[in-house]
């Protein structure tokens, strides 16, 4: 009988063991949430592709913003501090959960900037999935502005043009020709007289 009864107390604990292995081994492991996991959806993630970005120029926003194209609208994404530092022209500065009150407008074209690739997409997103039918986003934003219209580095057949463009908006342009010392060039200045333009490296915002 003593045998008997020890042989079910050794059945019961073993089964009770391989219970608690089996729960233990089944249950689902998941990752340790770290606080940085970002929920992106599927529009947004469509959007990051770049092919579905609308993408201009830092100097095709400047002749836009120059020739008063019409409905044209620029919204800085950057933070507040960011933005009053220095911003594009007739710009708006916008938090990404303020573009709720963007509504779309006939005619309108939005011009988006910033200096992240996924707020970029994201804004493109929601603004296109609310109705904006023409949304742009700047290649480059702001550092591209600073390099490509208030710092360009010029030459060439366009020198003038792109010359003129930065001087609109208060721009310091620089003069380089193909043959030239990298670290300093003459050029003429536009009423005829010589200048001699250090070499400015581009910088960003």
């Amino acid at each position: 009988m003593t045998d008997t009864r020890s042989f079910v107390r050794g059945l019961g604990a073993a089964a009770a063991v391989l219970g608690t292995l089996a729960f233990v081994v089944g249950a689902p492991v998941r990752p340790p949430h770290t606080g940085r996991d970002t929920v992106v959806s599927a529009a947004t993630r469509d959007a990051l592709d770049e092919r579905a970005i609308e993408q201009i120029s830092a100097s095709q926003l400047a002749r836009w913003i120059r020739d008063g194209k019409a409905g044209l609208r620029v919204l800085d994404l950057r933070d507040s501090s960011a933005f009053e530092t220095k911003h594009v022209p007739s710009a708006e500065s916008f938090a990404l959960t303020g573009l709720a009150t963007v509504l779309p407008k006939p005619g309108e074209t939005l011009v988006l900037y910033s200096d992240d690739d996924l707020r970029d997409a994201q804004a493109t997103a929601w603004l296109a999935g609310v109705g904006h039918a023409r949304v742009h986003v700047v290649r480059g934003g702001m550092s591209a502005w600073m390099t490509e219209v208030l710092s360009p580095i010029v030459q060439g057949d366009s020198a003038k043009a792109v010359g003129a463009l930065s001087r609109y908006f208060g721009g310091v342009p620089s003069l380089v020709s193909p043959d030239a010392d990298p670290r300093v060039t003459s050029g003429a200045r536009d009423d005829g007289s010589k200048e001699v333009l250090e070499f400015v490296a581009r910088r960003g915002c």
